[in-house]
């Protein structure tokens, strides 16, 4: 998504997983302040278990959404290095690591807390998946952290006490981009500036809550419970829901249904990283306004953000930048998502041209929907730094920014009218800050498919002799490969599912020496016990008749050269496999880490392996323009 947008439908943000699991947890036994967990490592990229106090507080963290420890640590804190190096010792005071047999992969950690209730979520006989790590390494001391006991209801607070103090930062709305699903924003958003767990939460609303109850708080900063998470952010009323409410934040916004909605009040106590108006002026972005649209001509009002940003429209790239944002660039569909005139044409370009992102579009095909255009009367008013709002109180900060921003008139000649259908007052423009590259002339734009079309050319055979061996044997999963060139022959070997593997080089006095030594290598391996693959002339004829693509490994990956049936119709890509796609990975369903390729015999060795009718899992890339895309293909086995 470009910064400042939103997905429609998008579920509020905070409170989402760190990224894929690393670890398997069973918890032991627990026994008053200390727990003890049984840790395997289940990802290949991982080798050890952190004796630390920052991963047991993940862990511990993960453990429950709902707990006593939940209450007093926020999402946001067990990442953030400042909080935890004031606050992580407070509530672990030691983290203890016994390896279990001989692999650094398993092992007991033993956790004691300074406190019971941080562990009273942890039940003996409890598993669950983690993808907690090792944030920092040194802590400061502190006292031990107990649970508030007995506290009073936080008291009613009226809204103008709400708004002092450091806790909060003033957002403009432009920084969220296209908000025509919620009802006008004021100029500036409130947003909690610590982490959630620096707040109280008062004058909650809870059940079934209309948006007539809480319309004073929209815009202002809030705590949302949804599905029993605690999300904060500024309020945003939505105009056609009557259940469902949006946050709005620096991470961005989304909207769902939430059983409470509370205001946020700044509270004594423990402070972790606070946010910066670094994050708030990145954010924000150059908006524009229509005044006049006739015929083929268009006048818009420019209002560029207060931080000394630059006109970006030096060609009629950029312009065509602007009108094309609305309508939504997919990169994964390779298209525009809005239906119109425009944003059809473009998509034929892009797919005809095979130019990937809508960077390499607009220089490429700007000049046939962008006649001319002129930037005229723009203001500079006095620059204002991220560094100079942050010494200012909130109050302070508000009335800066909204103090005249500087604006100047771009007034746009395209070559059709139909180019401009679907700009109208209320649609919501936005520029990037990055200016583009100039238009190509038409004789660059032909070298281009010219240069396009070599590199599709499948690549030179490779080395005239080799042999691919696999292991299969209980907790081993390797390959081996050996290939021959002249006098000299390699072996890589490895783990199937490890994207590295090693190399050894022997250079020998002739090539009849060297061919002895491979072949010498090769039996012995046999002898290992393990099996050899098929040949590479055999693997490429498996490949054709039973995946329908025809390959080529030479430059040290499998690349689709051909593509038949059934893999011209079985892919994630909008038009099927093409030639100079390359295959990365394989598995099969059910199955967990990808086996990672360098050559056609070891994915044969999977295709041989599986039945037919059975789906393989194909992990794809594909070089568009000057970037690329992966995805996962499922192809049907003949």
């Amino acid at each position: 998504m470009q910064p400042g947008l939103t997905a429609p439908g998008l579920a509020f943000y905070r409170g989402a997983t760190m990224g894929s699991d690393l670890y398997r947890v069973k918890v032991v036994s627990k026994k008053a302040a200390t727990a003890v967990f049984d840790v395997k490592v289940i990802h290949p990229d991982i080798s050890t278990i952190p004796e630390d106090r920052s991963f047991a507080l993940m862990l511990l963290r993960e453990a429950a959404n709902d707990s006593l420890l939940a209450r007093e640590v926020a999402t946001a804190d067990k990442t953030d290095k400042t909080w935890l190096k004031k606050y992580a010792s407070g509530f672990i005071p030691s983290v203890a690591l016994r390896i279990s047999g001989k692999s650094a992969k398993r092992g007991r950690l033993t956790v004691t807390v300074s406190d019971p209730a941080w562990i009273d979520h942890v039940k003996p006989g409890d598993s669950f998946d983690t993808a907690a790590f090792q944030r920092i390494d040194k802590y400061d001391r502190h006292p031990p952290i107990l649970p508030t006991k007995g506290a009073a209801e936080p008291p009613a607070v009226d809204g103008a006490a709400l708004d002092p103090g450091d806790g909060f930062l003033w957002v403009p709305r432009e920084a969220f981009g296209d908000v025509r699903l919620l009802k006008p924003l004021p100029p500036f958003v409130q947003v909690p500036a610590y982490s959630l767990s620096a707040y109280e939460v008062v004058d909650e609303v809870t059940g079934k809550i209309a948006a007539k109850r809480v319309q004073a708080w929209h815009g202002k900063a809030v705590r949302a419970m949804v599905s029993g998470r605690p999300q904060e952010g500024a309020l945003g009323l939505l105009k056609d829901s009557a259940d469902k409410f949006a946050l709005l934040s620096l991470q961005g916004w989304g909207w769902s249904k939430v059983e409470a909605i509370g205001r946020l009040h700044l509270k004594p106590g423990r402070r972790g990283t606070k946010a910066s108006y670094a994050e708030v002026l990145e954010r924000v972005r150059i908006s524009a306004a229509l005044v006049k649209k006739r015929g083929r001509t268009l006048e818009l009002v420019c209002r560029l953000p207060p931080d000394g940003r630059k006109v970006p429209f030096a060609s009629e790239s950029d312009v065509l930048a602007l009108l094309a944002a609305p309508l939504g660039f997919d990169f994964f569909k390779q298209g525009f998502k809005t239906k119109a005139p425009l944003g059809d044409a473009l998509t034929r370009d892009l797919r005809e041209q095979s130019l990937g992102t809508d960077e390499d579009l607009y220089p490429a095909v700007a000049r046939a929907y962008v006649a001319s255009f002129t930037v005229e009367g723009a203001t500079k008013p006095k620059k204002l730094t991220a560094a100079a709002l942050d010494a200012l109180t909130p109050t302070a900060a508000l009335a800066a920014l909204s103090a005249p921003w500087p604006t100047f008139t771009l007034r746009i000649e395209v070559t059709d009218p139909k180019w401009i259908a679907h700009v109208d007052a209320e649609l919501p423009m936005f520029a990037g800050d990055t200016v583009l590259a100039k238009p190509a002339p038409p004789a660059k734009k032909e070298a281009a498919k010219e240069k396009a079309a070599k590199a599709k050319k499948a690549p030179s055979k490779p080395a005239p002799k080799r042999a691919v061996l696999w292991l299969k044997k209980g907790t081993s999963d390797k390959v081996w490969i050996a290939s021959q060139d002249g006098a000299t022959w390699k072996a890589q070997y490895g783990r199937r599912v490890m994207p590295d593997r090693e190399e050894k080089i022997y250079e020998l006095a002739s090539e009849d020496k060297a061919s002895a030594a491979f072949t010498r290598a090769v039996e012995a391996k046999k002898r290992g016990g393990y099996r050899v693959a098929p040949a590479y002339e055999a693997a490429a004829e498996l490949l054709w008749k039973r995946l329908g693509l025809a390959f080529d490994d030479s430059s040290g990956v499998p690349v689709v050269t051909r593509v038949g049936p059934p893999a011209s119709a079985a892919t994630h890509f909008e038009a099927g496999f093409k030639a100079g796609d390359t295959i990365d990975g394989v598995r099969y369903r059910g199955m967990g880490a990808p086996y990672r390729l360098r050559t056609i015999e070891e994915l044969a060795v999977v295709v041989e392996s599986r039945r037919a009718g059975e789906d393989l899992l194909l992990e794809t890339s594909r070089k568009l323009g000057k970037s690329g895309m992966m995805t996962t293909a499922s192809v049907t086995l003949r």
